[in-house]
């Protein structure tokens, strides 16, 4: 099966997980600005940063999780020599 990621990147990567975070945070608060119209005492606004902090830390429960479960082979995935 062709995989859909850049030439030696794995999946396992923070340089292809980082980003689509920055990406869902960013679209989230587009989401609630233009919903809200930028209005402090609508409902939803007082969610705008919770939800995103919510979702980066069950991400990185869910990271920690997976390296438990499926622990990575040595030298795959780590391109900056991180320890683990």
């Amino acid at each position: 099966m062709a995989s859909l990621l850049p030439q030696g990147m794995s999946w396992r990567s923070r340089r292809l997980w980082h980003p689509l975070g920055y990406a869902a945070t960013a679209l989230w608060m587009a989401f609630v600005l233009s919903v809200t119209h930028a209005d402090t005492s609508h409902p939803l606004f007082g969610y705008l940063f919770l939800v995103p902090l919510a979702g980066w830390i069950a991400g990185v429960a869910f990271a920690w999780l997976i390296g438990r479960i499926w622990p990575a082979e040595r030298g795959s995935g780590n391109e900056r020599g991180e320890r683990r």
